[in-house]
């Protein structure tokens, strides 16, 4: 199965400045936009001077991509979910400043329970979530990656949404 690629994120495309560095390492991540019962999604903040992300992370070795995403929205959001067998999507951020290329595999994903309230976990509509992630002001240079990261996958999460409505 053909997993498509939503974007491509650079730092040209994000008009930051652009190093001169090359890429070193790959780096392979997992990211859920995990649905409630009642159709909203799970944004988390890490702490107060960085802003809203979707849930996910690198996966450490040993684990396969879905025990990473598991461990990720545990940590996370407190939570249990149910995945798609496969991924939905993928997007692609090269880091020339970190010399590093960061696949991220997005996931669909359905809330099981939530196991431990956590404060910095906002539930919004897909709309409210994108509205949420435009009106953040990065600041710093892995923030304008997750900022646009997140924009982008919440964006095809709403278009295919709406291609099978």
């Amino acid at each position: 199965m053909q997993i498509p690629i939503i974007a491509t994120l650079t730092e040209e495309s994000l008009e930051l400045p652009v190093s001169e560095n090359k890429i070193k390492k790959e780096r392979i991540a997992a990211r859920a936009v995990i649905f409630s019962l009642e159709n909203k999604i799970a944004l988390f903040r890490p702490d107060s001077k960085i802003g809203y992300r979707i849930p996910g992370g690198g996966i450490e070795v040993g684990e396969t991509i879905e025990d990473a995403l598991h461990r990720e929205v545990m940590e996370e959001v407190g939570a249990t979910i149910k995945i798609n067998s496969n991924p939905t999507a993928q997007l692609i951020e090269l880091k020339n400043e970190k010399k590093t290329e960061q696949i991220n595999f997005i996931f669909i994903a359905q809330l099981v329970e939530i196991i431990e309230l956590n404060k910095n976990v906002k539930w919004l509509s897909l709309d409210e979530a994108i509205e949420e992630l435009y009106f953040q002001v990065p600041k710093t240079y892995k923030n304008v990656f997750r900022r646009m990261r997140d924009i982008k996958t919440l964006e095809y999460i709403k278009n295919i949404g709406d291609d099978n409505e």
